[in-house]
């Protein structure tokens, strides 16, 4: 049996239609294209991108700084083993510190020169200070390297803010501290020991060729000889 809607019903019915229509449109559209946004939002990988960039530069540029000054450091190379004195002077250096350790390597010869490799680190109360310490570590009495240098901010929020929710951090707030790597030489030129001293391992292996090609030609000779082995 048919039976005909009214005019009322007619509308409630496309009501109801519109209603469902933007439902479906909200859930399966508008929630969709949010979801994706959120999910491909990549605003926050770049702030943490930027701020590590920040860091770096800051770090590149005291390197540079002592990579410049690197022909001209006055200090004068030791007769091995000056141990001591480098101790008490880099115990003068970082005296201005906050606070400050050494690890020392063994020390090296290659012919008549000696590398002594050191590792620091240290805290001070600023960047300008940790460069200053690091400037008179180079020109300091004796003759040294400066390899490499890793600076941190010890700050508890060393951030500076550069617009809405952007911020970026910086070495020029607060308290830092900071790796040094520096290479110390000495010369055996007039050393009365060179205890605790170790071989460069090219010098070894060069004393290693010269046995093999040695043994090559004793070799070649007894061959030669009609002997053999």
């Amino acid at each position: 049996m048919k039976r005909k809607f009214s005019r009322t019903e007619n509308v409630l019915l496309i009501v109801l239609v519109v209603i469902l229509l933007a439902l479906f449109y909200y859930r399966f559209v508008i929630v969709t294209v949010q979801d994706a946004r959120v999910n491909y939002d990549t605003s926050a990988i770049d702030a943490e991108i930027t701020q590590y960039q920040a860091i770096l530069a800051q770090q590149e540029a005291m390197q540079k700084a002592i990579d410049e000054g690197k022909s001209e450091s006055p200090g004068y190379v030791a007769t091995y083993n000056s141990l001591k004195q480098e101790i008490s002077e880099l115990n003068d250096i970082f005296a201005d510190a906050e606070t400050f350790s050494f690890n020392f390597a063994s020390p090296v010869a290659d012919g008549d020169a000696v590398r002594r490799v050191i590792t620091v680190s240290f805290t001070a109360d600023s960047y300008e200070k940790a460069k200053e310490i690091l400037q008179n570590l180079y020109s300091g009495k004796y003759r040294c390297l400066i390899n490499s240098v890793s600076v941190n901010s010890e700050d508890v929020n060393p951030y500076v803010q550069t617009g809405a929710e952007n911020y970026i951090p910086t070495l020029d707030k607060g308290p830092v501290s900071a790796n040094v790597t520096v290479t110390f030489y000495e010369t055996t030129y007039g050393a009365k020991s060179t205890e605790g001293l170790e071989v460069e391992n090219t010098q070894q292996e060069a004393e290693y060729n010269d046995v093999l090609t040695e043994l090559a030609n004793e070799k070649e000779e007894y061959e030669n000889a009609g002997q053999g082995y």
